[in-house]
């Protein structure tokens, strides 16, 4: 037998007696459950997520050399996104192109996929070949109720049997890639792996529109938007964007909030020039004439249907062709949309409204990358009329296909068009209609551009974008001093647990979300946070003249079936509150007297209820819908000012004051010393 041969027979060998070994590991739990310690219980729990770190699969065993290089990236959002929708859009896009071709161009690196697993309450590995089959299929149709697509999709949502909670390598860096800030508690899970793995978090920041530009999107996603960069900029690392625009817009807006990033913890990876993938290029092309099209008779204007994207810019300027040379002489207008945004509608209604209109404009939608290449490679030019963009796929795909492309001249968009674009001043509607009739129009304009793009273009594949962010990676994490994660300080003032309410950045905006601490919580209302069953938890650093912690409780909703519960809060420091009565559609103020401190100290309590099993069910587990927390306030000892202001808030009803007067939480993390 070869020396190779018995190397992977020993491999085999090993993880065959790891398996068998956590098999004995479940029974002896099952066996002991009821009968040891919860020490015991937490040993044993420890022991089996050891064995599962060694002995996942014979693939994960022969790369366990490699651990310590592991780049984990967060595709929760996406495979969210998947549940509800099949054709991706731009940032999606982006996470499929990066993760199609990442297992295939990195080398020397322990690629993972992961997500937040509501269920199990902890992060998971996501199956490499099964997501990439998805991926693969949301690009190849837009048939969202196709029976393989939901089959493959419903796989992705569940978990392996017996599959266990994934245990991060210590120092791993956790990537995420996509649109984080619509998952519910994200921020909770990102601190639990920071303190248990000390992990490296680097979100992706594709653009921070809903903030700078909040009137181009629906007010209750900038709330969400303001809610989620609050947090964002409490605990990144460093940060990925793709462009220098969106790179400097982070920096601006976290300025307004008075948070500073230094320029070198932003790394720039701008997006591929190709659409898709190779492996979805197989198919069969739809014929042009099944849209009414022929070759070179269109013009394209790709984008989500919405106000941002300005199709009506488009619109109202193929009204102004028709009206000038005749429906004969004017190309049809093909605005390709994937989904309808904020205030889509209107689009719609502005095609709908003008006969002339609907005889040369038309709204594709459900189109897979076979056709949208075609549609590229047959067109007359292209049109990107959008207000604001952190990128601009259509940009540089246009210019892929060798098509001149007409582009607004604001944010990203100078960068995407490479120079080879034809710009127009933003919000000029006789700019735009001068750069489209005289690229329909002047025949040698529209050559000279076709000739210019072919000679100067420079191709940039996924495969480049992945070793580009491997490269900026590592840049910005080997060799950098690395920071542990600590509960931030909370000085003297009051501290809301509510959903952002931010319309618009403000100075001084901060989020009190990040002293929640464990899973137990249920997720940001305008009330406050609900508990789950069992308990939440708050952790926070304190000053040495911090005395008293006002805790604000809610108490069950109005509903016919609740009844006053009680609830018990226990702490750290040896206080422990029992038999607190919390009556229906009520509040409560429970006030923790702290022991003498001399120096800064942490504190750590949780809050849970006697009737948490009259709970509901939220995203998999029972909800306490009794007891919520609405905030706390942090009294210093000897500030008789603070505590005056705060009695008249709380007897008058103005604690929405206090709201507003949140401290910032200027720092979260401390440094580590060098392991």
């Amino acid at each position: 037998m070869g020396n190779e041969d018995r190397e992977k027979e020993e491999k085999i060998s090993f993880v065959e007696t790891i398996t068998a070994v956590k098999k004995e590991m479940e029974k002896l739990n099952n066996i002991l459950s009821k009968d040891v310690s919860e020490k015991t219980l937490e040993n044993i729990s420890s022991l089996k997520a050891i064995l599962d770190g060694f002995g996942r699969n014979n693939s994960e065993y022969s790369n366990n050399n490699q651990v310590k290089n592991a780049l984990y990236f967060d595709i929760s959002d996406l495979i969210i996104f998947f549940r509800h929708n099949r054709l991706p859009t731009g940032i999606q896009r982006v996470q499929i192109g990066i993760i199609n071709n990442i297992f295939d161009t990195l080398s020397g690196v322990n690629v993972i996929l992961c997500r937040i697993d509501p269920l199990l309450e902890d992060w998971v590995e996501v199956s490499t070949e099964r997501f990439r089959r998805v991926a693969l299929l949301s690009l190849a149709a837009g048939d969202s109720d196709d029976e393989e697509w939901r089959a493959e999709v419903d796989a992705l949502h569940t978990l392996a049997p017996g599959k266990s909670a994934l245990s991060f390598p210590r120092d791993a860096v956790l990537i995420s890639i996509g649109a984080s800030w619509g998952i519910e508690n994200y921020f909770i899970y990102i601190r639990e792996a920071k303190e248990k793995h000390n992990i490296c978090y680097i979100p992706f920041v594709h653009d921070v529109v809903p903030a700078i530009a909040p009137a181009y999107c629906h007010p209750d996603d900038v709330k969400k938007f303001i809610g989620w960069l609050l947090s964002v900029l409490q605990h990144a690392d460093y940060y990925i964007s793709v462009s220098d625009s969106a790179k400097k817009d982070l920096i601006t807006a976290a300025r307004i909030l008075g948070v500073y990033i230094p320029s070198e913890h932003i790394a720039v990876v701008t997006p591929a020039t190709e659409i898709g993938s190779q492996k979805a290029d197989s198919g069969k092309t739809t014929n042009l004439a099944h849209w009414n099209l022929s070759r070179q008779n269109y013009v394209l204007c790709i984008g989500t249907l919405e106000a941002r994207k300005n199709q009506i810019g488009a619109f109202e300027v193929w009204k102004k062709l028709i009206m000038m040379h005749g429906k004969e002489q004017v190309p049809t207008l093909v605005c390709i949309s994937g989904t309808q945004g904020y205030k889509g509608d209107q689009a719609i209604d502005c095609l709908n409204s003008n006969p002339d209109l609907q005889s040369r404009a038309i709204i594709l939608r459900g189109i897979n990358d076979i056709d949208l290449k075609n549609l590229y490679e047959n067109c007359l030019f292209t049109v990107f009329p959008s207000f604001y963009e952190g990128w601009g796929l259509p940009v540089t795909e246009s210019l892929r296909y060798g098509k001149p492309v007409i582009t607004a001249d604001n944010s990203s968009l100078p960068q995407a068009g490479m120079g080879l674009s034809v710009l127009y001043k933003t919000g000029s509607q006789k700019a735009l209609l001068q750069a489209v009739e005289k690229m329909i129009f002047d025949q040698k304009f529209r050559a000279a551009k076709e000739e210019e793009i072919k000679k100067n273009f420079v191709l940039r594949t996924w495969s480049q974008v992945v070793q580009d962010l491997q490269n900026k990676v590592l840049g910005l994490t080997q060799g950098a001093t690395r920071l542990a994660w600590v509960p931030p300080l909370a000085p003297q003032g009051y501290y809301a647990l509510t959903k952002s309410d931010e319309t618009a950045l403000c100075a001084g905006t901060t989020s009190a979300e990040v002293y929640r601490h464990g899973t137990g919580w249920g997720a940001l209302e305008a009330f406050g946070s609900r508990i789950m069953e069992d308990g939440a938890g708050l952790s926070m650093r304190l000053s040495p003249r911090t005395r008293r912690i006002a805790i604000h409780l809610i108490g069950p909703p109005h509903e016919h079936d609740k009844q006053d519960v009680r609830c018990y809060i226990e702490t750290n420091l040896g206080v422990v509150l029992r038999d607190i009565l919390v009556s229906v559609g009520k509040q409560r103020w429970v006030f923790i007297d702290l022991p003498p401190a001399e120096k800064e100290r942490t504190f750590m309590c949780q809050v849970w209820s006697s009737s948490a099993s009259s709970g509901v069910y939220q995203a998999g587990k029972k909800q306490s819908a009794d007891i919520g927390v609405s905030g706390f306030f942090i009294f210093n000892e000897g500030d008789n000012r603070e505590k005056i202001d705060f009695l008249e808030a709380v007897s008058l009803g103005g604690m929405e004051d206090y709201k507003q007067r949140t401290l910032p939480v200027t720092s979260v993390m401390v440094e580590r010393p060098a392991s």
